[in-house]
């Protein structure tokens, strides 16, 4: 079995068009000095910047619910969402997939070994209130076959 959620802990997500600044890059560097965890959010195609990922020595990319393929396992964007997850785990960042919203996106993520899913299928967003109550039932997971 397969744990699919994480714990809460001290993290920072940096909007992917934002990586280019250099005052963003300082402040991730800081970020990582004082050991808090920095991911890009909703990574999408437009402003890929493959030197800054690299230099930024970021740990999470979330891959946003645009790039999910719709249909089948073979099409361009599995490929393209299939390259950025193997890339990725290539210079030892973890992945999220963000929108999985039915089984066959859930499939799609475990099939490529992503670290963490978010989405729908799991949970609508939630109040204070329901989060609490989310957060105690699954306090060690969710657990997939």
């Amino acid at each position: 079995m397969t744990q699919y959620l994480s714990s809460i802990s001290e993290k920072f997500d940096i909007s992917e068009n934002d990586i280019s600044s250099a005052d963003v890059h300082q402040a991730i560097l800081n970020l990582k000095k004082e050991h808090f965890k920095v991911s890009i959010d909703a990574f999408e195609s437009n402003s890929f910047s493959l030197p800054s990922i690299m230099e930024m020595k970021l740990d999470t990319i979330k891959i946003n619910k645009s790039q999910m393929p719709d249909k089948g396992f073979g099409n361009n964007k599995y490929l393209f969402y299939k390259t950025i997850t193997n890339f990725s785990k290539g210079i030892n960042l973890k992945v999220m997939s963000k929108g999985i919203e039915n089984e066959n996106h859930f499939k799609l993520a475990k099939e490529l070994n992503v670290d963490y899913v978010q989405g729908y299928y799991f949970t609508p967003p939630l109040d204070e209130i329901n989060i609490l109550k989310y957060l105690k039932e699954y306090k060690d997971g969710i657990l997939t076959p």
